[in-house]
């Protein structure tokens, strides 16, 4: 357990980590959602960790992890630059990304600035951005508002509501022990991390990515749950735009993969990494298996 510095960001402010697995091994960095921290990951990180040295930061604004004063470095583009800073820190060269919802927005960003430091990319509920230069500055309003709703009422309101969003709807009852990881994850949140989050690195945020889909030079696997209509219709929709993509709309889930399914999931991620691992050995070969 780390924190890094990246440039021009102080101390207090820097990225908190986790590293887990062996030194000599590719690294693959996993970003979490929105309320979520790096545990969202442990079940997905111990079924990694024997193959891959695992990154788990925590994102800025949630859990361990600052709020830079240059709000520069919050957004998804500024986040992905520090988040590549601290990859390359850890395990120079490619890497392998997995990211969820927000932590997907990041991933998309980083992958876009840097591709050919990314030799696999996993993107679970996760939308490559909003096209409309009007409905991106909508969503920057909805969510300005929501950053002033918790800093005026507190976090446990904002959470009330939050759980009615219908997109987060759940196509599982939730176990107890997902319940208390959900509880983990939330206990460990700021609300002034969580308003910096949303203000700044929220869906409005987020540069459009579409257009780079069709030339997209990464081997990526899209995951959606099949009850999460929306995100579904927009992983079908990237999948079928990025050349080499492999498509998987889980039944009976909802948005929130990683909590609902993490078998599943992990299924999926252990697969598809091996075999890109497999398919480009200049670029991953350095397993510890």
């Amino acid at each position: 357990m780390a924190r890094f510095e990246a440039p021009g960001v102080e101390p207090l402010d820097a990225l908190w980590h986790r590293e887990l697995g062996a030194a000599g091994a590719p690294p693959v960095v996993m970003l979490h959602g929105f309320l979520g921290t790096h545990a969202t990951w442990l079940s997905l990180a111990g079924a990694l960790r024997r193959s891959w040295r695992v990154v788990l930061p925590d994102l800025y604004g949630h859990g361990q992890s600052g709020i830079p004063r240059d709000r520069a470095h919050l957004t998804p583009d500024g986040t992905a630059r520090d988040v590549l800073a601290l990859a390359a820190a850890v395990a120079p060269g490619p890497l392998a990304l997995v990211g969820y919802s927000l932590g997907g927005r990041v991933a998309l960003r980083m992958a876009a600035a840097a591709p050919e430091r990314v030799a696999a990319l996993v993107l679970v509920s996760a939308s490559p951005g909003i096209a409309a230069e009007d409905e991106r500055s909508a969503r920057r309003a909805a969510d300005a508002r929501l950053a002033d709703q918790i800093e005026a009422r507190g976090l446990s309101a904002f959470m009330e509501r939050w759980d009615e969003n219908p997109v987060l709807a759940s196509g599982r009852p939730l176990t107890d022990a997902q319940q208390r990881r959900l509880a983990h994850d939330r206990r460990r949140q700021r609300a002034a991390g969580l308003a910096a989050s949303l203000r700044w690195a929220g869906g409005g945020q987020q540069p459009d990515t579409w257009p780079l889909l069709p030339h997209w030079p990464i081997p990526t696997l899209v995951v959606a749950g099949a009850v999460d209509v929306k995100y579904a219709a927009l992983a079908r929709r990237a999948a079928g735009l990025i050349p080499d993509a492999e498509l998987a709309v889980l039944e009976g889930v909802g948005h929130r993969v990683p909590l609902e399914a993490p078998a599943e999931l992990s299924r999926l991620v252990s697969r598809f990494l091996t075999a890109a691992r497999d398919r480009a050995p200049a670029h991953l070969r350095c397993s510890a298996d």
